[in-house]
């Protein structure tokens, strides 16, 4: 279900959707002409507006038992492109653990209720993996939602977090709840 390292787009009032770079140039190529110095196309009226983001800065947060296999995915995937997996834990031992001396890792000591961690950890990110218990997902979305970062969990869609859905689509921000990592 992640398609990482290749690039999301987001088209006001459709659903996200992942697609390749060399469909996305044959695309703009046809469709749009050449995107030039990284600005966005818009049609003949001036009104399309797509936003472009090249997935390079992935942040999980949690390295418990559950997240043994989507970081070993994501670092393999890594493995010879420009891709970071920051792995961030309230244990560093085990965020280093998951990572091992990987060259695109990044294993942190993380706090969620730390506000000035939580804000730069996600300042840096593309995206936020959120592996920590569910009762912890909300103040980690609303950071990603104050900054305009997609935001993943295989978690249930709370009553909570469902109430963020206007703000993401506002923001042409990803939240996908419930994605079964």
């Amino acid at each position: 279900i992640l398609f990482f390292g290749l690039l999301a787009i987001v088209v006001p009032n459709c659903n996200f959707f992942f697609i390749s770079k060399q469909v996305l140039t044959k695309i703009l190529k046809k469709c749009f002409g050449l995107l030039q110095n990284g600005r966005c196309p818009t049609g003949k009226n001036g009104n399309l507006a797509i936003r472009i983001t090249i997935m390079q800065n992935i942040l999980i947060t949690g390295a418990g038992r559950s997240s043994s296999v989507l970081i070993k995915y994501l670092l393999d995937y890594a493995t010879g492109r420009k891709l970071t997996i920051t792995v961030g834990d309230f244990s560093i031992e085990s965020a280093s653990l998951k990572t091992g001396k990987h060259p695109n890792s990044r294993p942190i000591e993380f706090d969620v209720n730390n506000a000035d961690l939580r804000s730069a950890e996600v300042a840096k990110a593309d995206v936020v993996i959120s592996l920590l218990p569910p009762h912890l997902h909300q103040v980690l979305a609303e950071e990603c939602l104050k900054q305009s970062k997609h935001f993943i969990t295989a978690s249930y869609l709370t009553p909570a977090m469902k109430a963020l859905h206007a703000k993401a689509r506002q923001k042409n921000v990803l939240f996908l709840n419930e994605c079964g990592l």
